[in-house]
C-alpha cells in the first residue's frame, strides 16, 4: 500500500453512505448499491482514502463469476472488487446493519484487484479463496435529521424542566 508491500495483514475496507440513496433493487439476481467515500486500512501498514468511485453492492444470488449470494467493494473505474460470498445475503437489501463470513472472491480481469488512493494506491493479490475468508459488516448510524430531532427533544425537556423549577 502506497509503496509498502505487506503479507497475511488484515485489510479492512469501510465506506461511509447516506442508506437514503440505496440503488435497487435491480437485475437477475437482485442487486443493491451504494456509492460514497471508502478508506482502507492495513493492519501494520497505515490507511488511505480510495480516490476512485467506489460503492457497496449487494447481490441476492450467483452470478457468472461468483456461486453464491454475496457483498462487497466495486471500483467502477477499473471494474474491479472484493466480495465476501454467503447465501446470507440472498435476501439482503443494505437497509438494515448485517455480519457475514464467507469465501472472499475478487472480481477483475487480472489477477490482482487495484484501487486508487490519495498517496500510490493498494494492489491486492490473492488468494481470494475459502482458505483466505473475508467478513463484510454494515452498521447503520442514525441519519443527521435523527440526531436534529433528539438534540431538539432533549433542549425542550430540559427548558420544561428548568422552568418548572424556577416556579
Amino acid at each position: 500500500m502506497n509503496g509498502a508491500a505487506f503479507t497475511d495483514s488484515l485489510v479492512t475496507l469501510t465506506m461511509t453512505g447516506d442508506t437514503s440513496s440505496i440503488d435497487g433493487p435491480a437485475g437477475s439476481p437482485t442487486s443493491y448499491a451504494l456509492g460514497g467515500t471508502v478508506r482502507v486500512a492495513v493492519a501494520g501498514t497505515g490507511s488511505d482514502t480510495i480516490t476512485d468511485v467506489m460503492e457497496v453492492m449487494v447481490s441476492q444470488g450467483p452470478n457468472v463469476i461468483i456461486p453464491t449470494a454475496f457483498a462487497g467493494f466495486i471500483d467502477l473505474v477499473d471494474i474491479a472488487g472484493v466480495f465476501t460470498g454467503n447465501s446470507g445475503f440472498d435476501t439482503y437489501t443494505m437497509a438494515t446493519g448485517i455480519s457475514l463470513s464467507g469465501t472472499s472472491y475478487r472480481l477483475t480481469s487480472v489477477s490482482s484487484v487495484i484501487f486508487g488512493t490519495a498517496g500510490i494506491g493498494i494492489q491486492l493479490f490473492g488468494p481470494f479463496n475459502a482458505d483466505h475468508p473475508a467478513t463484510f459488516t454494515a452498521t447503520l448510524a442514525p441519519e443527521p435529521g435523527t440526531w436534529v430531532l433528539v438534540l431538539g427533544g432533549l433542549g425542550c425537556v430540559w427548558f420544561a424542566r428548568r422552568k418548572h423549577a424556577q416556579s
